[in-house]
Formats: C-alpha cells, structure tokens, sequence
C-alpha cells in the first residue's frame, strides 16, 4: 500500500508541476522545435521583428546564467536586466557600455516588453543608437525559453511582444514568471547621421552674416 500511495504522490505532483517536456532544441527557420516554440514568440521592434533563433525548454532557472548552456549563439552573454515581477511598477534596472537600463513587461500568458536606456558617458561621444545582441529569457512554471535576437539597433526605447509556449499537463499555457534580457555589443551597421548637404550649410553661413550687417545698420 505505501508503493502505491508514493507513485499517486509522485503522479500527483508531475500533473501539478507541469508536462514533461521533450529535450530543448533549437528553432531556426529549417528547424522544428520539438516544444512548439517560433521565432514569433518573441519580438523587438514594437512586434516587427522577430527573433533571429530560439532555444528551449530548459528546466529550471536562468539565474545562474546561460554560458553554461554552451548555445549557438556564443558563450560570452552578460546578463542585463530582468523583470521577476510582470505587470507591476517594480522594473529592472541593469548598465551596459555606459547605458543605464529599465526593463518592465505585462503579465499573464502573452504581453509586451519595453526596454529603456540612458546615456551616461557625459561628454563623451553618445552610444545612442548603438547596435547590440540580445537573448530573452521567459521563465514560466519549472521552465524557461531562450529567444535570440542578432545586431537589433537600439535608440533609447524599444521592446516588442511575447507569447508564453510553456504549457502544465492540461496544455494550459503558464503565465509569465520573469522575463530576463542577455546582451553583448553587436556588429550590424548603425543608420546613417544626417548631416546637413554643403548648400545648406553655405546658405545657413550667409543667413548669419545677414543678420550681422542687419545689425550694424540699425546701430
């Protein structure tokens, strides 16, 4: 009788704490991945870009990081910022190339993320935009995703959306837990500066000497 009351004990407690889940894989766009995770779960860019790759599901926390995971995507991520508190004022805050970061994102199974940044250097040349490489972290239940997100130009202000794959053995997705942001500096190629044509500047040189002899008269 005590075999048979701990397997219902051990039954009872997979059933609360979630399906088994198939070993993580990744999801790029030539790959399946076995837990029915999309690159479109995650987004940047307010929804317009999707993330790059994906990994996932991993048991357990990221709060150790995700070097130990030996991803693609590289072994030299710093963690950020994350938000353990989803839909409440509480943000999280992080620094990085002398920008101060807030991140804040809803609750529940599916929401939204924003991601703001102050340049901090003083005088120095502004990092603003600057192009970086994120992962995104959506920890729910005893399991987490990982979405990959290649040279993104970050302004200042930009998040996206997400979507909850996580799911109990119902099938019910599971509501957001923490959402954690990865980052190291990007290679892309940041949008050009707009500098005024020559004419302009001419014209602008000859407005100013205008006002000057505007000037001497009246005196």
């Amino acid at each position: 009788m005590n075999l048979i009351k701990t397997c219902a004990a051990v039954a009872l407690a997979l059933g609360l704490t979630g399906a088994a889940h198939a070993a993580a894989t990744y999801c790029s766009p030539n790959t399946t991945n076995a837990n029915g995770l999309s690159l479109s779960d995650m987004t940047y860019n307010n929804g317009a870009t999707h993330a790059t790759d994906c990994f996932g599901f991993v048991s357990g926390n990221d709060n150790a990081g995700i070097n130990g995971l030996n991803l693609n995507w590289g072994t030299d991520w710093t963690f950020l910022t994350k938000d353990d508190n989803p839909g409440s004022p509480v943000n999280g805050t992080g620094s990085f190339m002398g920008l101060n970061f807030t991140l804040s994102t809803t609750s529940g199974t599916s929401g939204g993320w924003l991601l703001t940044g102050v340049d901090t250097n003083g005088v120095l040349p502004l990092n603003l935009p600057t192009a970086l490489d994120f992962v995104g972290v959506l920890k729910g239940s005893t399991s987490y995703a990982l979405y990959f997100f290649d040279d993104v130009i970050f302004n200042g202000s930009n998040g996206g959306t997400w979507a909850m794959k996580i799911t109990n053995k119902k099938g019910k997705f599971q509501d957001l837990s923490h959402l954690s942001l990865y980052v190291k500096q990007g290679d892309g190629v940041l949008p050009p500066i707009d500098v005024p044509e020559p004419s302009v500047l001419a014209m602008f040189g000859l407005g100013l000497v205008g006002l000057g002899l505007l000037r001497r008269r009246k005196n």
